[in-house]
């Protein structure tokens, strides 16, 4: 799987003073459980505040700090959500008890379309 994270998307996190949870949460975990047809989150593939937590969880390491591992608080998984929104690149769209967003920036280059490097508003990184 390819995963295109476009140069809006960068700006927009750069710009709104994203914290490094925000941009693991969007990149790492949320990117990951779009829809690529619709660029929606939490419809096909459900998604929950613990579902990124535990989806962030560092395993303990030896010689790595204990606070440099575990899972971040649910408070914190929060925050960092609202900071996507406020960023722009997510708008909510949750039901009752699930989360459910769109995905502003998030590109669908990646359905069958092959992309160049020489893409200017795109990078792309090859996953499994």
């Amino acid at each position: 799987m390819k995963l295109v994270i476009t140069t809006n998307e960068i700006i927009a996190m750069r710009n709104a003073g994203c914290s490094l949870l925000a941009r693991l949460a969007y990149f790492d975990v949320i990117r990951s459980h779009m829809d690529t047809a619709t660029r929606i989150v939490g419809i096909t593939s459900p998604i929950s505040y613990r579902s990124i937590r535990e989806d962030l969880y560092v395993e303990p390491v030896r010689g790595r700090h204990t606070d440099k591992s575990g899972s971040p608080t649910i408070k914190a998984i929060r925050s960092a959500i609202e900071n996507i929104i406020e960023a722009g690149l997510l708008e909510k769209r949750t039901a009752e008890s699930s989360l459910v967003f769109f995905l502003q920036f998030a590109t669908l280059s990646h359905l069958g379309h092959e992309m160049t490097n020489r893409s200017k508003n795109a990078i792309i990184f090859n996953h499994g």
